[in-house]
């Protein structure tokens, strides 16, 4: 196989046979297909196999792991993984979709330059509207250095799914399978980023990441923002390991800080009760003067000290929508909180 496409499955009826059509419609031959089933408790699979029924040629080069129990994504995405046989393999979340040449632009792309990761352009479909997520600095989609150094600095988008990767990267000695279901994209992102000889670009949007009201990501619910906050700091910690491994911790500090910065973000919807407003300043106390005050590498603006003050003072919740204006919030993804 030239390539596999890696694909975890749990609870995505409402957007598996978007995703299914949208794989086994690539125009590239020679593709396997490695869904992991991780005890989905609806439709997704019966759905998955009436659309390859669409798709006679690709029967043979679809595999389909089955769970015994649920285990949660970074195990159903390791899984995928280790099932893989193509050169080269690409992670595909079930609820989203891909355009159909994704396949055959980032493989050629791959041979033509001999690189072990190629990265493309996605769009993210969000309730607000169409953004674009770009995958390598603007102007330096052919340096590759950039590119490492944007992604594990969170310059870029760090998502696992806009990036082709070489095999061999995932079978690594100093591999780390991160222990989160919350995050984990990150480490395995960062470390095949990481340990890439050479990246290379194709600069298309070749991916659709959408809203999933449903996943675990994005459930309004204070209690699950916990348990993926406790994910979120277990793959952090993985991440520190794996570059403090490698000695270049204080390169990527930034990319670290960011990891964190969300972590404590997760809580920002519900500071305004008391316990989460406790858990806010706990997790990463560190940052909080930081955050605020800045230091020697990060420069805190007027309007994220704005922000600050107000979770500070437990009133975020009452002046949320005028602190998301553009007056007063420092970047369009503070808004989205």
């Amino acid at each position: 196989m030239k390539l596999s496409f890696a694909v975890p499955i749990y609870n995505v009826e409402p957007y598996i046979e978007r995703c299914a059509r949208s794989l086994f419609g690539q125009t590239l031959d020679e593709v396997e297909y490695v869904f992991v089933d991780d005890c989905s408790p609806d439709r997704s699979i019966e759905l998955l196999l009436t659309v390859l029924e669409e798709y006679p040629e690709r029967k043979p080069f679809v595999k389909i792991i089955r769970h015994e129990k649920n285990q949660g994504i970074a195990v159903s995405r390791k899984d995928a993984y280790l099932n893989t046989t193509g050169d080269y393999v690409i992670s595909v979340d079930s609820d989203d979709d891909t355009e159909p040449q994704m396949a055959e632009l980032l493989y050629n792309k791959a041979v033509e330059t001999n690189a072990d990761m190629v990265v493309c352009n996605g769009y993210w479909h969000r309730r607000e509207g169409l953004r674009i997520l770009e995958s390598a600095p603007y102007g330096e989609g052919e340096n590759g250095s950039f590119i490492r150094d944007a992604i594990l600095n969170r310059k870029v988008t760090p998502g696992v799914w806009v990036k082709l990767v070489k095999r061999d990267l995932i079978f690594r000695e100093d591999m780390i399978w991160p222990r989160g279901d919350h995050g984990e994209d990150v480490v395995f992102s960062s470390q095949f980023t990481y340990n890439a000889k050479k990246i290379a670009y194709v600069d298309a949007q070749l991916y659709h990441y959408r809203y999933n009201g449903n996943s675990i990501c994005n459930l309004p619910d204070p209690k699950q923002r916990e348990r993926n906050a406790k994910d979120e700091i277990k793959n952090i910690e993985d991440l520190e390991r794996f570059l403090k491994s490698h000695g270049v911790e204080d390169k990527y500090w930034y990319g670290v800080f960011v990891n964190k910065f969300y972590a404590k973000m997760l809580f920002l919807p519900y500071v305004g009760q008391r316990k989460y407003r406790r858990l806010w300043f706990k997790t990463y106390p560190e940052l909080n003067r930081v955050l605020f005050w800045g230091d020697e590498r990060y420069k805190s603006s007027y309007k994220q000290k704005i922000w600050m003050a107000a979770i500070w003072l437990g009133i975020y919740p009452k002046f949320k929508r005028r602190l998301a204006t553009q007056r007063f919030c420092p970047n369009n993804r503070w808004r989205q909180w």
